[in-house]
């Protein structure tokens, strides 16, 4: 029982990360292609989790104008976040 307990948790505990990464995919995914709403709207909890490689994509659509209005300001505070975390 305590081995099924335990597997259990350790499988909930990696299951966020999981979705996590197949968010991430599916953001890069649709940006690659010019679906810049989807982009968006799977990068943007993840850039405000925390995520270095989402902030720095979502630094990217600001710089660019892809998908929002091109705003140097808001590309600058997403590249700065991503930064400070290498």
């Amino acid at each position: 029982m305590v081995g099924f307990f335990r597997g259990t948790v350790t499988s909930l505990m990696l299951f966020p990360t999981a979705l996590a990464a197949q968010d991430f995919e599916k953001g890069v995914s649709a940006f690659m292609y010019g679906d810049f709403a989807t982009a968006l709207r799977e990068l943007s909890p993840l850039a405000e989790q925390g995520d270095a490689p989402a902030q720095w994509m979502l630094g990217l659509a600001n710089e660019d104008g892809r998908g929002v209005p091109r705003d140097d300001a808001v590309a600058a505070k997403w590249y700065r976040l991503a930064a400070v975390q290498g």
